[in-house]
């Protein structure tokens, strides 16, 4: 996300692809990305739906005190399902 601020809208033009390559920012961004996706399917794979989902919801987001707690009892919550 971060990278592409700086770059142009992705189009299938050669030119603008090889922009989208050269920045390794978006090349690690895309690859941890697919990473992640792999792993997810990973989890799925070993693990109900119903524990599984509620971690993969959890953004990477600044969160104030009120949400902190929330997603603390939503962790427990899956804990428990897990347990």
């Amino acid at each position: 996300k971060q990278a592409t601020r700086t770059l142009p809208k992705l189009t299938l033009r050669p030119e603008v692809l090889r922009l989208y390559l050269a920045s390794s920012t978006w090349v690690l961004g895309t690859g941890l990305d697919l990473l992640g996706a792999v792993l997810m399917i990973a989890a799925f794979a070993q693990a109900p739906v119903s524990v599984v989902q509620p971690v993969s919801a959890v953004g990477l987001e600044r969160l104030r005190p009120a949400e902190w707690l929330s997603a603390c009892i939503a962790f427990a919550g899956v804990l428990g399902l897990g347990v």
